[in-house]
């Protein structure tokens, strides 16, 4: 009997990067991974587990759906900024732009759409979620219009990158390979990124794309995938835990090894995330003109590590009452 779920998230990597069928086969004949849809429970739900289970649920599904149709809001809010402030060395203050009435009722709704995010972790059923009347529902297909689609496209990939990180635990696990657990996190993320980007030029010249707009667009979708930390774990946790590394050093390793231009889309899209999430947890951020793109996603990086530098030094100050 077919496995639905296994199905999908083949087809789900397939689609993103058509380029690596060939390996994808291989490695799931090599290593038998059994994808499994799981009843809905509270917290977030995409992990690997023994005997190479990779394990997820609708409501987590739904999460990063959310999330991608707020990413693309935030990127219709800030991005016209972003290159005006380029444009004309005019700084941008994110605060200020709530003082335009239709800027303003955007924030709101992505504000909405990040606490239905938090809020779908607190709740044991998707059925006890009022869905927003603003996004459609992932089982509606593929939205016509143009915000929609784009937002379709990359959540596709979002998945796909998702779903190859637990595939490389999966392969950890079955080669007996032990690491310590930030490394391991480390790995997993080279991995999915490396299989969407590196042969990447091959499905450019096949297919007659363009290199560099292929190489933004999953480039985004791996941003998305990146930012769902900062949004999923609670800010105490931002730092690292036992199990998991600092996401900001996460999403630097992206930064990192991303390989396009200062004003690639990509700087654009992950900028526009990153606001949201500073506009949503009331972080602040120095007036700044927009150089390059790069630099100031550069900036805005810092700007959260600041946060959390600070926040860490007043609770280390904080008397002790006994």
């Amino acid at each position: 009997m077919t496995n639905i779920s296994e199905a999908a998230v083949k087809n789900a990597i397939l689609g993103s990067a058509p380029e690596r069928k060939e390996e994808l086969e291989k490695l799931w004949l090599e290593h038998m991974p059994q994808v499994n849809q799981i009843e809905d429970r509270l917290g977030f739900s995409l992990e690997a587990g023994s005997f190479g289970l990779i394990l997820f649920n609708h409501k987590t599904m739904c999460k990063i759906w959310l999330l991608g149709f707020a990413a693309q809001k935030s990127f219709n809010l800030y991005y016209p900024y972003l290159f005006l402030s380029q444009a004309t060395g005019t700084p941008f203050a994110p605060l200020e732009i709530t003082q335009e009435d239709a800027s303003s009722k955007l924030k709101e709704s992505i504000i909405s759409l990040l606490e239905s995010v938090s809020y779908l972790k607190s709740i044991e059923s998707i059925e006890q979620f009022s869905w927003p009347q603003a996004v459609p529902k992932p089982d509606s297909g593929k939205p016509k219009d143009i915000n929609g689609s784009m937002a379709f496209d990359i959540l596709c990939i979002t998945a796909a990158y998702c779903f190859l990180h637990e595939l490389k635990h999966v392969q950890f696990r079955n080669s007996n390979t032990i690491l310590d657990y930030h490394q391991e996190e480390y790995e997993c993320d080279k991995y999915a990124r490396d299989f969407l980007l590196e042969k990447i030029e091959v499905y450019s010249r096949t297919s007659g794309y363009d290199l560099a707009l292929l190489k933004s667009k999953r480039g985004m979708a791996i941003a998305l995938a990146s930012v769902m930390l900062l949004v999923i774990t609670p800010e105490d946790n931002w730092k690292g835990s036992t199990t998991h590394p600092p996401v900001l050093t996460r999403i630097q390793e992206l930064v990192d090894n991303i390989n396009v231009s200062d004003n690639d889309y990509f700087w654009q899209y992950l900028s526009c995330l990153l606001l949201s999430v500073i506009e949503h947890k009331k972080i602040a951020v120095t007036p700044s003109v927009v150089k390059t793109q790069q630099g100031y996603c550069q900036m805005l990086l810092a700007a959260i590590d600041s946060h959390l530098t600070s926040a860490s030094s007043a609770t280390s100050t904080q008397p002790i009452i006994v």
